[in-house]
């Protein structure tokens, strides 16, 4: 609950805004405005469509004062970045579509955002931007592995091991049988953010070697920027690739930090 007040807060400019679109606009209606306006405004193919409007009564100037604000917000966000703020942003995708899409932004940050977010956010473009944080830039060595080579693939697991470890007792029981990619940096213990082009590269390598996949379940450790790049590069295909769907598991927070047992759909062709 705690959290939720958190980020209502950390937000609440974004509310203001869009309660603004829909006040004002009630307060204009009630105003009666329609009458003096329209007697003073000559017809002419300039003003037609705000004619028509008025011609609608205190209504239709009030779906222009809406949409005139609507239009003013969208441009004063633009250039601003959604989720600017220190808070873990775990919202619907339907949040991010009212307060961020609709009300103009073009740049999110994916800081704090969980990956099963991620992939649903960068998959749709729902935003023409990304910012990632602060991120090394070094050489890092990546290593490939695949496990239980004798199973079909059908279904199969990616596990993407960066930011921390994944060990094989944090999979799913039900999952942990599966023909399985694994693909991690070999940097030891060393838990800061690098740029890692080579963990999508590695996955892309052995996706497009494999026939038909009804289904890839997501195990991911990863930071903002190489969780875009894997998406970007192995996953966001648009129907043209050999994917059937996509499911991200999210990571417990509680003891041994296991993967929840029932992944996210994110994908489904």
């Amino acid at each position: 609950m705690r959290k939720i007040i958190k980020g209502v807060i950390s937000h609440l400019w974004l509310i203001v805004q869009l309660l603004i679109i829909f006040i004002i606009p009630i307060e204009v209606y009630q105003m009666n405005l329609s009458e003096i306006f329209i007697a003073k405004l000559e017809l002419s193919v300039e003003n037609i469509f705000l004619y028509v409007l008025l011609e609608h009564g205190d209504v239709g100037i009030a779906i222009l004062t809406a949409v005139a604000l609507w239009r003013f917000i969208c441009i004063f966000n633009s250039k601003r970045i959604f989720n600017k703020n220190n808070v873990y942003n775990n919202y619907s995708y339907l949040w991010y579509i009212v307060f961020g899409k609709g009300l103009g932004f073009k740049k999110c940050s994916l800081v704090g955002v969980p990956i099963y977010l991620q992939f649903k956010l960068v998959m749709n473009d729902l935003f023409m931007e990304y910012e990632f944080g602060d991120i090394f830039e070094d050489e890092i060595e990546i290593g490939c592995k695949v496990f239980n080579e004798e199973q079909n693939t059908e279904e199969i697991n990616v596990v993407v091991a960066d930011t921390y470890p994944i060990k094989k007792v944090q999979i799913p029981d039900n999952k942990v049988q599966l023909y399985t990619i694994k693909v991690s940096r070999k940097n030891g213990n060393d838990t800061n953010r690098y740029i890692c082009p080579e963990l999508a590269k590695k996955i892309v390598s052995h996706l497009r070697k494999m026939k038909t996949i009804k289904r890839v379940n997501i195990f991911m450790t990863t930071n903002p920027k190489n969780t875009y790049c894997i998406i970007d590069q192995a996953f966001k295909l648009h129907g043209r690739g050999n994917i059937k769907s996509i499911f991200v598991y999210q990571q417990s927070d509680q003891g041994e930090r296991k993967f929840l047992d029932r992944g996210i759909c994110v994908y489904k062709e």
